[in-house]
């Protein structure tokens, strides 16, 4: 037959001859989920970092016959250390997505307003309880959701994967008074070094995370008296004038 298509001479049809059909939807899906993936593994990566910090941290501290507090734990300029670590690397890798990169020239007195928000969060509205309500209504998530490429986004992720952590490892100790107010002074300090990684919703994440890490240990602690913001202000105010 004229203009029939024929195949060369001992060569046999197959489906396996033809170009596989282009789905321009199925490919981007894929590509999407490989994306997905390779960040969640970079968060991963730099996130167990964090927690091995965390857990050895709180695994060596006597909570329940801890000192009075006299300023924040080396662990917790240990944490900001090994997230500046990880934007080296996030600077290169991901665009700004409006992160406060401008926190670290601020005063050491805006920084302390900063660090009085959480601790005014929770004991101006004169309940922890509420607070606490408020951290499960909103169910924040950290693992297990999608990561947006953007520097606020992993550095907020792998922030999270620390403070996770340290929830689950407080919500394992009896707390005293003393340890307690240690560990609400170390999230006081951990306030503003975090902001200065973080933006838009990755700040309001690592911000509810911290309030949750008081929390957790309020429901440990055998006295779950806490410290006024003022008293916190000062305390870090002694500790950066080393009195």
């Amino acid at each position: 037959m004229a203009g029939a298509f024929t195949l060369p001479r001992g060569a046999a049809a197959s489906n396996t001859d033809l170009a596989p059909i282009f789905i321009p939807g199925e490919v981007a899906r894929r590509l999407a989920a490989a994306s997905a993936a390779l960040l969640a593994a970079y968060v991963e990566l730099h996130g167990r970092q964090l927690s091995l910090t965390v857990r050895r941290s709180v695994a060596s501290t006597s909570w329940l016959h801890h000192k009075e507090p006299r300023g924040a734990r080396p662990v917790c300029d240990l944490l900001a250390e090994r997230l500046g670590r990880a934007e080296a690397e996030v600077l290169q890798l991901a665009e700004d997505s409006g992160r406060r990169t401008d926190t670290a020239a601020v005063s050491s007195s805006a920084q302390r307003n900063e660090r009085g928000f959480g601790a005014g969060l929770l004991l101006e509205t004169g309940a922890v309880e509420r607070n606490l309500a408020k951290i499960f209504r909103e169910k924040i998530k950290v693992f297990g959701a999608p990561v947006q490429f953007t520097q606020a986004a992993l550095l907020g992720s792998i922030a999270g994967v620390g403070l996770k952590s340290l929830v689950e490892c407080i919500r394992l100790q009896t707390l005293g008074r003393a340890g307690l107010q240690q560990l609400q002074l170390d999230c006081h300090y951990l306030r503003p070094l975090l902001r200065r990684f973080t933006g838009g919703r990755s700040q309001q994440v690592v911000d509810s995370l911290l309030d949750e890490v008081v929390s957790a240990g309020v429901e440990r602690a055998l006295d779950p008296t806490l410290l006024e913001p003022a008293v916190l202000d000062r305390i870090l105010s002694n500790m950066d004038t080393g009195n």
